[in-house]
Parts: C-alpha cells; sequence; structure tokens
C-alpha cells in the first residue's frame, strides 16, 4: 500500500474524532428564554438584550395573568459577561418584577438583579449546561374617572341665576386623552351660556364649552393625566317657581 492511500485510510478513521473535539457542544450552552405575565390585561412587550445571540425580542401576551414564553430561545455570547435584558416601556402597563429560574437545575432560587427596567444577570450565574427561562410581571394601568357636581348659591329665587361647578378628575393610574365630559340640567332650569374652565395638574381644559355641546353630546378633555382635574362651571337660570 502506497504512503497516500494510507494516509487517506487514517483521515478516514479519525476526521469525526477530529470534528468532534473542534465543535462546541450545544449540550453545554447557556440559554436565555424570555417570559411575559401581564396583569389585568393582555399587550406587546419589547425587548433588547446584550451578550446574547440575538439582541432583541417581543412577546405578546395571550391571557391575563397566564405566562407567555418567547418562541426563540438564545445562546449566551460570552459566559464571563454579563447578560442584561431591557423591557421597552409600555405606557399601558407598569412593571412589577422581574427575575429568572434555571429550568436546567443547576443553580437553585431566583436569578437576576431588576433596575428600572433592566434585568442583569451575573456572570457566576452563566455556568456550563444553564438554562434560564427569565419572565418579567407588568400590571395594567387603570382610569378611573370621577366627576363631582356642586350648585351654587344652594336657593335661587326663580328667575335667578344658579352656577354650576363640574370637577372631572383622574383618581387611577393611567394617563387618559379625550374623555368626554357631559351633563343634564334638572328640571327648572335654562342653561343657555358658555362655560369656562381651569386646568389643574397637568390637565388640558376643553378648547371650547358652549352650553349645547356640555348638556349634550358633551365636551372633549384633551388630556387629563393621573393626579390632574379641570374644572368648569356654567350658570343656568332657574325658571321654576314656587316652593
Amino acid at each position: 500500500m502506497s504512503k497516500r492511500a494510507m494516509h487517506r485510510r487514517w483521515w478516514a478513521a479519525h476526521c469525526v474524532v477530529l470534528l468532534c473535539a473542534v465543535l462546541p457542544v450545544a449540550a453545554n450552552a447557556q440559554t436565555v428564554q424570555l417570559a411575559k405575565t401581564s396583569q389585568g390585561g393582555v399587550g406587546t412587550f419589547n425587548y433588547t438584550m446584550t451578550n446574547l445571540s440575538g439582541g432583541a425580542d417581543s412577546i405578546t401576551t395571550t391571557a391575563a395573568g397566564t405566562p407567555t414564553a418567547s418562541a426563540t430561545v438564545f445562546t449566551v455570547t460570552n459566559p464571563a459577561l454579563p447578560v442584561a435584558l431591557t423591557e421597552t416601556a409600555n405606557p399601558q402597563f407598569s412593571l412589577d418584577a422581574a427575575s429568572c429560574v434555571d429550568t436546567s437545575g443547576t443553580i437553585g432560587g431566583t436569578i437576576g438583579t431588576l433596575g428600572g427596567n433592566t434585568l442583569v444577570i451575573a456572570a457566576a450565574n452563566l455556568q456550563t449546561g444553564v438554562t434560564l427561562v427569565c419572565t418579567f410581571t407588568n400590571t395594567q394601568l387603570q382610569p378611573d374617572l370621577a366627576v363631582t357636581k356642586q350648585a351654587s348659591p344652594a336657593v335661587v329665587a326663580s328667575g335667578g341665576t344658579v352656577t354650576f361647578t363640574l370637577t372631572a378628575s383622574n383618581t387611577g393610574t393611567e394617563d387618559v386623552n379625550d374623555a368626554v365630559l357631559a351633563d343634564t340640567p334638572g328640571p327648572g332650569l335654562s342653561c343657555t351660556a358658555a362655560g369656562s374652565c381651569t386646568a389643574n395638574g397637568g390637565a388640558t381644559c376643553p378648547a371650547s364649552i358652549p352650553a349645547a355641546a356640555l348638556f349634550g353630546a358633551g365636551v372633549t378633555i384633551p388630556l387629563l393625566p393621573v393626579g390632574g382635574n379641570v374644572v368648569v362651571t356654567v350658570p343656568c337660570t332657574v325658571t321654576a317657581s314656587g316652593n
């Protein structure tokens, strides 16, 4: 047998072993998968990440209170460096908590430190074979609007004027845009004059308050942030008579 033939036989017998020694073993890779739990409602949540095989991810929850896992499992790029997962702020939800668990069983307990919207996984927790599932938990912000109505003076003679004060407040946890304020005058009143408005706490008054609109389909409050209010005053003439 020639030396060239012997060399070919040696390579055929040993190339598989050589390739296995060079290629990384996928089972020993450190992986990270995102999951989302949204309380009170469903929504879409976006993420950016560092030191992973991908730089971004997105999850749309399908049922309130039930975890939804990402379809993508990412591989840690450099186990000697930490991994950072940042959730893009969703104006309809507040971020309550975020942490990881090792589903492979190598590390017990919860993993990761949440600061602001970023969850950081220390390099010490990126051990060989670790499979991390990192869950972000949010609660849907709920608008809660309140309207109060006062009349002044309390007693008015027929033909006199009573001024009504309507205060629309946002006592919830979410800013509200384009809320509609409407009222219905009681019997014995004629309300034809336009109203006036003052805004507090970052709220915005309606562009105008014609009586026909306020006492009809309503007037639009462009912005009513959490803790803000608008105070609308409108005069009406008392047409009722008697006691």
